[in-house]
């Protein structure tokens, strides 16, 4: 049953009491008419299929697990069921990072990046930890990454300046790459190092560039 506010004439579809627009009391309506175009939409609803096809597709990834887990057991040998496991979970995590209208597209970027990442690791080290996964995918993630940023400032040039947080998100996560190398786990140190050095150079050529709106963003984001 939908209910209908007097004073804005709007119908709303969901349970709340009040009016979204004036916070005026609802009143309840025997009839229902979809096809007003000031009709509320119907939220409750949507997050209801969502959640449903959350639970549909966690479902499937926990049987699909089970079952690689179960199979691996009966015929033995190596553990050849974790690679495929781990990029189950990795499937479910990015399909639920996806899957939630809060999440701002820089945010799923950033995630998608550390999802992977981790996915990368964890396949390096269940495999013997050839150090492939740090050696080049992790440089490699980070160059993807400084080019994403470019990218979105060409996308959106009107508020290039909101990047500039996901630019120094670059700086910092390329520090990891280095102490990677101080402590011997990198053993081809170049593409790391390039990495890092392009995040560098990129954030301050976009600081430079940008001049004060660069900076007004910066202080903004921390504060100052």
């Amino acid at each position: 049953m939908s209910k209908t506010c007097a004073h804005c004439n709007v119908k709303v579809l969901d349970y709340t009491e009040y009016c979204p627009l004036c916070g005026g009391v609802l009143r309840k309506d025997t009839t229902v008419d979809a096809r007003r175009p000031m009709g509320y939409p119907d939220v409750y609803g949507f997050t209801k299929k969502r959640n449903l096809a959350l639970r549909i597709i966690l479902a499937i990834c926990v049987v699909a697990v089970f079952l690689l887990i179960a199979t691996n057991y009966m015929i033995g040998g190596e553990r050849w069921s974790l690679i495929p496991c781990i990029s189950i979970v990795y499937v479910y995590v990015v399909f639920s990072l996806y899957f939630n209208p809060t999440n701002g597209y820089m945010k799923r970027i950033i995630w998608t990046f550390v999802l992977t990442l981790a996915m990368m690791l964890a396949l390096d080290v269940f495999t013997g930890f050839h150090r492939w996964s740090v050696n080049y995918c992790l440089p490699a993630a980070l160059l993807l990454f400084n080019v994403a940023g470019i990218v979105l400032m060409i996308v959106n040039h009107r508020r290039w300046e909101s990047y500039m947080i996901f630019l120094l998100t670059g700086i910092i996560v390329g520090v990891i790459p280095l102490c990677l190398i101080h402590f011997k786990v990198v053993t081809e140190p170049v593409l790391s190092q390039s990495a890092f050095i392009s995040s560098v150079c990129i954030f301050l050529g976009t600081l430079i560039i940008g001049g004060g709106r660069a900076r007004t963003e910066l202080g903004r984001r921390f504060h100052v």
